[in-house]
């Protein structure tokens, strides 16, 4: 009998992924952080009374200590808590299995996007993702603690792969939806990238989406406008579009340090006239969301220095050997732009 090694490595891998999520998670890190005890705690009120600490029934965002937290984190952590108690175990299992499964179906996303492309010469990518993910030290640490970014991930990578199945079956694009509506209740930074990608989906496959039957479509709209109503209906509230965190692009720091600092020395210099016109909300959004993407996407966040909070210290997000397969990755998306091939037909 044939041994089929490929899937020998991937079961490994899997395995791996799994091992470094769950092993020693109710110790590691040792005791839980603020954040997590107030998940923790929350979501065993709403198992016990259907309450937040606040006495709020059933709500949509859950006011924390200088935070308003999002919603599906503290309930995916009702049943957690259910099954195995108010520990670090109830608390962390969410994080660490969706972790952990983020690992599979990464495989299965970069398959699914090879085999729309007819690609036929990165036949290696659909093995190397999913090991590069089941090490990299960013996705481990969040995904062995009460951390939003990870389930946020993982419903991104969940609802890109079904919005690829869905170029040849259409009902997916549903499920697709979704899983996208999900992920933007789920963490600050998806409330941008859900739109983002969408929109871009949108833009390119505008005559494939057009093409399809009106009732289809309404039926999606339909579909996003109930799942959305929740979010219109708070859009205003301190944990909406505009709550502390809620945009990423409303840092409090830079608030105090920056805009307030500047605009008081305008304010108060033969220049004063200036002051409405470049410090306003506008041009702050502007600049914090500018500043913000460019500092997520520069070569030192990932490889060198990292994120003051991402509790690995100052390795960067990923490994310095992990720069290889970056470049490549640059590469080729040049190379297919070159060809006039583009992702997603």
């Amino acid at each position: 009998m044939k041994i089929n090694y490929s899937r020998i490595f991937l079961l490994l891998v899997f395995v791996l992924g799994f091992f470094l999520r769950f092993n020693l998670l109710t110790s590691i890190p040792p005791g839980l952080g603020r954040d997590e005890v107030s998940v923790a705690y929350n979501a065993y009120s709403i198992l016990k009374t259907g309450r937040d600490e606040h006495n709020r029934y059933l709500p949509l965002y859950f006011e924390a200590i200088g935070d308003q937290k999002l919603p599906v984190i503290i309930y995916l952590t009702v049943p957690s808590v259910a099954l195995f108690g108010l520990t670090p175990l109830g608390t962390r299992f969410p994080e660490a299995l969706l972790g952990s499964l983020t690992v599979v179906l990464s495989y299965f996303l970069v398959k699914q996007g090879l085999r729309n492309e007819k690609v036929k010469n990165l036949k290696a990518l659909p093995y190397l993702t999913p090991l590069l993910i089941a090490i990299n030290p960013w996705h481990i640490y969040h995904s062995r603690g009460a951390f939003e970014i990870c389930i946020g991930l993982f419903f991104i990578t969940a609802a890109t792969y079904f919005l690829l199945k869905a170029v040849t079956q259409k009902w997916w694009y549903f499920v697709s939806l979704t899983l996208f509506i999900i992920a933007f209740y789920t963490y600050s930074m998806t409330r941008l990238l859900v739109p983002i990608i969408l929109i871009y989906y949108l833009t390119v496959n505008r005559k494939q989406i057009i093409a399809l039957p009106k009732k289809f479509i309404l039926g999606l709209i339909g579909l996003g406008f109930i799942l959305l109503l929740p979010f219109i209906i708070n859009f205003f509230d301190p944990g909406g579009i505009f709550g502390p965190k809620g945009a990423v692009i409303l840092s409090s720091s830079y608030t105090k340090s920056v805009f307030l600092g500047f605009r008081s020395y305008v304010l108060n210099s033969s220049v004063s006239f200036l002051g409405p016109i470049f410090f306003n909300r506008i041009i702050m959004v502007f600049y914090e969301y500018l500043k913000n993407i460019l500092t997520a996407l520069s070569p030192g966040f990932y490889f060198a220095n990292g994120s003051a909070v991402a509790g690995i210290g100052n390795i960067g997000q990923f490994y310095l050997v992990e720069i290889v397969p970056f470049i490549i990755g640059i590469v080729t998306a040049y190379r297919q732009i070159r060809a006039g091939n583009r992702f997603y037909k």
